[in-house]
C-alpha cells in the first residue's frame, strides 16, 4: 500500500473533520440571543397574592431549557412603573420604553427617568430624542414640576454617554449619529425615502407639518389622535428627488400615519422604475404612474380603524404584495395589479417567513392565533397571543396565555413558546407574571 504523504494526511484529517460537524449538525439558533421580560413579582398565599414589585428578567439558553436571571427589581409601590409603557431594545445594550426611561444592561441600572408627560421619539448615535409635552401635577404621584421647568423646547436630547439632557432649539441645527439636524426635521424627515429598483431616485412623503405637535387639529378636525394608541394622523404630499438633484412632486394630497407604540412601515411601494403603490389615506390606494403622470384609484376599504395601527405594505414568502390595514373584518389585503384590485387574506405577515392568523373561525381578539413559519404550522393553539419577537434569523417567541385563570380568579398561567427555524424544534418557558415580552438579545 502506497504511503500517504503528510499533506494528503491533513487533506483526509480536515475533510473527516467537516464531515463529522456536518453529522452533528449547527448550533442551535436560540444559543446566539437571550430573551428579556418584564414580569410581576408576587408573594404571599391565599386568593389575592400580594404585589410587591416588577422586575426584569433575562432568559438565556443552555441546552436543555432556558435560565432564568433576575436583572432588575422595582422599588416597592413604584408608580407608574418602568414595565407599563411599551418597551424596545436598542444596540442590544438599552431598554427604552415609549415614555423615555432608559435602562443600561451593560452596569445594570436606569440612566434615565421620564420626565412628566413627555414622550420617547427616537434613538440615533449616542442620543434618544423626546418630545416635551405639557404638565399637570399630580396629587397621587410625586411632583415633577422642577426637571418639567428646566426644559423650554419642543424637543431635546438625552445623551448616553454623558447623562445630560440638551434642549434642541428651533433653527439651531446639530449633529446626531451621521446627520445635522434641527426641529424643523422631524417634519421634513418624517421618514426616510424608499429607493427606486433602477437605484436612480427615491420617493419621499413630506408632512405640512410636525407630525408629533397635533398642530394639524387646528386646519382639519376630521384628523386626531387617538388616545392611548399614540396615532398621529399627517397630511403631506409625496415628492420624487433624483439622483441629479432635481425634484418632482407627484402627489399634493395625502395622509400618512404615525404611532409611538407600533413600529412604523412607509405605505410607499415601488412596483417597477415608473409605478409607485401608496395610499391617498388609510384603506385609500392609489397607483401613480410617473411618465407621463396618471394616478389609479383602488377600490376603497371599507371601516378602517383609524387609531390601530400606521398601514403599510408586505411581501409574503410567495412574493406577493399585500397592504395591512385594521378593519372591523379584517387586516391583511392581497394586493393585484394586473387587475388593481384588492382580496381580503386571513392570514398576516409578521416578518422573516411568519404568518400569523385566527383559526376555526375564532373572532379576531388576543387569542386563538396559528403561527405559520413559511406556510408550515408551528403552533396553532387557543390561548396562543398575538403577541411575539422575532430575530432577523428567524427565531421567534410566541406569548400564550389562560383564558380562564386556573391558580386563582385573578392570575392566569402565562407561556412563551420559541421556535428555532434552523432546528425546526420548539421550546416553552413557562411564566408566571409576564407584563410585557420586551424581546431577543443578541449575546456576545
Amino acid at each position: 500500500m502506497r504511503k500517504l504523504t503528510p499533506y494528503s494526511q491533513l487533506m483526509i484529517g480536515i475533510m473527516l473533520l467537516l464531515f463529522f460537524q456536518g453529522c452533528a449538525g449547527q448550533p442551535p439558533l436560540s444559543k446566539k440571543y437571550s430573551l428579556l421580560t418584564w414580569e410581576t413579582y408576587r408573594e404571599g398565599g391565599g386568593e389575592v397574592p400580594q404585589f410587591k414589585s416588577n422586575i426584569l428578567v433575562e432568559y438565556t439558553f443552555t441546552g436543555s431549557g432556558y435560565l432564568r436571571n433576575t436583572l432588575y427589581e422595582t422599588p416597592v409601590r413604584y408608580f407608574p412603573n418602568f414595565a407599563e409603557y411599551p418597551t424596545q431594545l436598542y444596540d442590544d445594550r438599552y431598554i427604552i420604553n415609549s415614555m423615555g426611561d432608559i435602562f443600561d444592561l451593560k452596569d445594570k441600572k436606569f440612566i434615565h427617568a421620564h420626565i412628566g408627560d413627555d414622550y420617547f421619539v427616537e434613538k440615533n448615535g449616542d442620543s434618544v430624542i423626546m418630545r416635551h409635552t405639557g404638565y399637570t401635577p399630580s396629587s397621587v404621584l410625586p411632583s415633577d414640576k422642577e426637571r418639567h421647568q428646566t426644559i423650554t423646547t419642543p424637543y431635546y436630547f438625552f445623551q448616553l454617554s454623558t447623562g445630560k439632557i440638551i434642549p434642541i432649539s428651533s433653527g439651531n441645527r446639530y449633529r446626531i449619529g451621521n446627520t445635522n439636524r434641527d426641529q424643523r426635521d422631524y417634519a421634513s424627515q418624517f421618514t426616510e425615502g424608499v429607493l427606486s429598483p433602477d437605484k436612480t431616485r427615491k420617493v419621499f412623503f413630506v408632512p405640512l407639518e410636525d407630525p408629533l405637535s397635533g398642530n394639524f387639529l387646528r386646519n382639519d378636525t376630521s384628523l386626531y389622535l387617538c388616545g392611548w394608541t399614540r396615532v398621529f394622523h399627517t397630511r403631506g404630499y409625496l415628492e420624487i428627488r433624483n439622483a441629479d438633484g432635481s425634484k418632482q412632486s407627484i402627489a399634493d394630497s395625502v395622509q400618512f400615519e404615525h404611532s409611538l407604540r407600533s413600529a412604523f412601515n412607509l405605505p410607499l411601494t415601488w412596483l417597477n422604475d415608473n409605478e409607485i403603490l401608496t395610499q391617498k389615506a388609510g384603506g385609500q390606494l392609489i397607483r401613480i404612474r410617473l411618465q407621463p403622470l396618471q394616478v389609479i384609484t383602488y377600490p376603497v376599504i371599507p371601516n378602517v380603524n383609524r387609531c390601530a395601527y400606521p398601514p403599510y405594505f408586505e411581501r409574503t414568502p410567495e412574493d406577493s404584495l399585500v397592504y395591512v390595514c385594521s378593519t372591523q373584518k379584517e387586516n391583511v389585503f392581497r394586493i393585484n395589479t394586473f387587475d388593481n384590485s384588492i382580496t381580503p387574506l386571513p392570514a398576516t405577515p409578521i416578518g422573516y417567513g411568519y404568518t400569523q392568523s385566527h383559526y376555526d373561525g375564532t373572532p379576531p381578539s388576543i387569542y386563538g392565533t396559528r403561527y405559520q413559519y413559511k406556510n408550515v404550522t408551528i403552533l396553532e393553539d387557543s390561548m396562543a397571543t398575538e403577541i411575539n419577537k422575532i430575530t432577523r434569523e428567524g427565531l421567534i417567541a410566541m406569548v400564550q396565555r389562560e383564558i380562564i385563570p386556573t391558580r386563582n380568579q385573578y392570575d392566569p398561567w402565562w407561556w412563551i413558546t420559541i421556535y428555532d427555524p434552523e432546528q425546526n424544534k420548539k421550546q416553552t418557558i413557562k411564566v408566571g407574571y409576564l407584563k410585557q415580552l420586551i424581546g431577543w438579545r443578541r449575546k456576545n
